[in-house]
């Protein structure tokens, strides 16, 4: 009798627990509305189910996520198109989906707008191509710049100035060292050294004044010759005059002794030869009259003769 009674007992505890899932099964087909998929059989899955800020997707309604709009019903969500974005949840309209501002990007169905990366240009919220080698961009602005005058670009990178001795022009956006005979100051340009100035090697910021006994181009200096002279910063040797005499780098002439005589160009100052005298180093040597006597050397004037009259320059009397 008591086996009989427990049996019955469960077997009506059995039938309340099918009763139950029967229930909640058509409450979840005819109230939530979450099925299968929106078919005939389930009239009541119809394309109004969800409710807007709903997307229908494996047989359930869920809200809609961030970067997306829901219409409900048997809908799918729709993302928000790329250069937009949308930080909404369970949204309705696409009015949610705004556009990136300047320097900013999206892809589609983003949450937010992400700042435009270094070395790349951003138009309409798109991403777009990287800068060429002579320009450069900075992180959330957007823009491809043009490399600035005295500087070296790198896409990726800001500008970096170029170093002393070296230049860049606008939009080069590589720095290179001076050439000879040039500098590189400002860094924005070469300028020729100006005459009388020079300097021989690359990548130099100043030039140097042409040494006196010395003349210059651009890029040299080369000494004077013997017989010539120069001043400091000159492009061009002189010759001695006569009367004077230079060995060579000299600043200036050295005249020549009296007794002594030279032409134009000369390395040394030249003995009176015998028989002459030299009274002016600038002339050439004037030879004795009679009754007078030189030997030669260094001789200003000739001598007289002691007893008896000379010939005209003979060496004895």
């Amino acid at each position: 009798m008591a086996v009989k009674y427990g049996y019955a007992r469960w077997r009506r505890r059995q039938q309340q627990m099918a009763g139950t899932i029967l229930s909640l099964a058509v409450a979840i087909l005819t109230v939530s509305c979450i099925c299968i998929a929106p078919t005939s059989v389930h009239a009541q899955c119809v394309a109004t189910d969800c409710k807007p800020g709903e997307y229908f997707d494996t047989g359930f309604c869920l809200g809609c996520p961030q970067g997306s709009w829901c219409t409900g019903g048997n809908n799918l969500k729709t993302q928000c198109v790329a250069g937009t974005a949308s930080q909404v949840l369970n949204a309705s309209s696409i009015a949610v989906c705004t556009g990136c501002a300047a320097g900013r990007y999206s892809t589609g169905g983003a949450a937010s707008c992400t700042d435009c990366p270094t070395g790349f240009a951003c138009s309409g919220g798109l991403l777009g191509s990287a800068c060429s080698a002579s320009q450069y961009s900075v992180q959330g602005v957007g823009v491809c710049s043009t490399c600035p005058a005295g500087f070296s670009c790198s896409p990726a990178s800001m500008p970096v100035a170029c170093t002393n001795g070296s230049y860049a022009a606008l939009g080069a956006g590589v720095c290179t060292p001076c050439a000879a005979g040039f500098t590189c100051a400002s860094g924005t340009a070469q300028v020729a050294c100006t005459t009388g100035t020079y300097n021989s090697m690359p990548a130099q910021t100043v030039c140097l004044t042409c040494q006196a006994g010395y003349y210059c181009s651009t890029t040299q200096e080369t000494p004077c010759a013997a017989g010539r002279f120069s001043a400091a910063g000159a492009t061009a040797c002189t010759n001695c005059t006569a009367g004077s005499y230079s060995a060579g780098y000299a600043a200036s002439c050295s005249a020549c002794p009296t007794g002594t005589y030279s032409s134009d160009s000369a390395q040394s100052c030249n003995n009176c030869p015998a028989g002459f005298s030299c009274a002016v180093p600038t002339t050439n040597p004037v030879q004795c009259t009679a009754g007078r006597i030189s030997g030669g050397g260094v001789v200003a004037a000739c001598s007289l003769c002691p007893s008896v009259l000379s010939l005209s320059g003979l060496l004895e009397c």
